[in-house]
């Protein structure tokens, strides 16, 4: 009775390994980037550097591919999300 006890121990953690081993890849797919012109006040608050405050001048200079204008955390961010 030990034995399958240990067996069935065994394959249980070859499970957990093999599923922790899957799950811990990357994604294979990248989001599609988003065109500057359909950015919503939403979207430009979610960046880090912008908030209430600052959404809808976010929102413009995003609009306007101004990245300049946008702080500096969330620029290189900004340009990689919506680009087109």
């Amino acid at each position: 009775m030990s034995e399958r006890r240990l067996v069935l121990a065994l394959a249980g953690l070859a499970v957990v390994l093999a599923l922790s081993g899957h799950l811990r890849r990357p994604p294979t797919a990248t989001p599609p980037k988003i065109a500057p012109e359909h950015v919503e006040p939403w979207m430009a608050d979610a960046l880090p550097g912008v908030g209430p405050v600052r959404r809808e001048a976010a929102t413009i200079a995003i609009r306007e591919r101004a990245w300049t204008q946008l702080p500096k955390a969330s620029r290189a961010l900004a340009h990689e999300v919506f680009s087109d």
